[in-house]
């Protein structure tokens, strides 16, 4: 897989360089573990973010039956520290995954996403890990905003086309759930693209949010692609940064949400969102299409579309993209 910068609203840290409070945990080569507890904290020193106010952490880990729970809190434009925020409870375990949405005076957090009511430039990570069927090994986490990316992307320097074999599938083609299951769809396509070759139906059971009870809660797809090995996290990227990802051989799902008519040729309207796997993109007399798989028909041949770049940006719900290589 090409060796780029795939971090664009995103810092990463890899367990080996945490660096904070350990209160039960330590790091066993590489990784963040329990240290003979059943349960365990490690509270991050403050990281520095671009000027945001809405906040995400995606991370992987191996959890092995265990759990891990990632939360953030941000510093207040009084010095102080908010409450934290949880972005769910993981496991391999099943009917153990859940989201925790809610409102506080602090931030609205949606199943995946916290919106602050103030913004700030300097935040906290707690990681809590617990042992229930098995020690769960903490890997990494990603720490992405609405702020200014780390760097740009000069258009002009990008090649005019770039594809991505990646092997169309059909939601609808899942029974009973098909219809609501774009994003492990999706997930699904990316892990077959890198070698993980999985049943949609098995992926959206793994990815299942119990707290929210739905299938396409962005951090748990993420950490699922997290538990079979690879690097996978959650950003929010421009026309200009995913066509640099698709020149270099990676494709990205992308969360959209649009109104009848906003994408000329879409097969429908996808008004309470939808996750498409991005493949490619092209000049058609001049205007930039994007080459995608759209999971949302059931004859095959009708999911391979080709979007213009422009109505698909206007749809593209905060440039939410999921990056597995």
């Amino acid at each position: 897989m090409a060796k780029i910068d795939l971090f664009y609203r995103t810092l990463p840290f890899e367990a080996k360089n945490f660096k904070g409070e350990f209160d039960g945990v330590k790091i066993e080569n590489g990784v963040l573990v329990l240290d003979g507890a059943e349960k365990g904290t490690f509270v991050s020193e403050p990281i520095t973010v671009t000027e945001c106010n809405r906040l995400l952490v995606s991370w992987n880990a191996k959890t092995n039956g265990g759990t891990c729970e990632t939360f953030i809190s941000y510093k207040k434009a009084d010095g102080s520290y908010s409450e934290w925020f949880s972005f769910g409870i993981w496991s391999s375990k099943k009917g153990v995954s859940a989201s925790r949405s809610g409102k506080s005076e602090g931030g609205k957090m949606d199943s995946d996403t916290l919106d602050i009511t103030e913004k700030t430039t300097c935040v906290k990570v707690k990681v809590e890990l617990a042992k229930l069927d098995g020690e769960p090994e903490f890997k990494a986490f990603y720490v992405t905003n609405n702020g200014k990316p780390r760097f740009e992307i000069d258009r002009d320097s990008l090649p005019a086309e770039a594809y991505c074999d990646v092997r169309v599938r059909s939601q609808m083609h899942v029974p009973v759930i098909g219809n609501i299951i774009c994003s492990p769809t999706s997930t699904s396509m990316l892990l077959e693209y890198l070698g993980t070759n999985l049943e949609s139906g098995d992926v959206a059971a793994a990815c299942f949010d119990n707290g929210d009870r739905i299938y396409g809660n962005w951090l748990f797809n993420v950490a699922f692609a997290g538990e079979q090995g690879y690097v996978a996290h959650y950003d929010s990227y421009d026309v200009e940064m995913a066509m640099h990802a698709l020149a270099n051989g990676v494709p990205m799902a992308f969360s959209i949400k649009t109104a009848e008519g906003q994408i000329k040729n879409a097969p429908q309207a996808y008004r309470n969102g939808h996750l498409i796997v991005v493949v490619g993109y092209k000049y058609v007399d001049g205007e930039l299409y994007f080459i995608v798989n759209d999971p949302s028909q059931s004859d095959i041949k009708e999911c391979r579309r080709e979007y213009n770049a422009k109505e698909l940006e206007s749809g593209w719900k905060n440039h939410s993209v999921y990056v597995y290589r």
